[in-house]
């Protein structure tokens, strides 16, 4: 899952610097025992491997999206 997520934040360094900015402030840890898929607040955004591997690449970076957005 890491991975994925990686190719996908590599993408907005050329396309969407200032999401790539968002992402690199904050600390990303995968935590197992969530039971919602993605998280943040407070410097850290937090992802539950398990409720993410069934999601399209494009599912997975418009929930990463909707997450960033916020920061705006």
């Amino acid at each position: 899952m890491e991975k994925r997520i990686q190719n996908i934040v590599e993408q907005w360094f050329l396309l969407e610097p200032l999401l790539f900015q968002i992402w690199c402030s904050h600390h990303v840890t995968a935590n197992e025992q969530m039971t919602c898929p993605v998280r943040s607040g407070k410097g850290r955004i937090e992802f539950s491997p398990e409720r993410l591997k069934d999601l399209s690449n494009i599912q997975l970076e418009l929930l990463l999206l909707c997450h960033l957005k916020w920061f705006f």
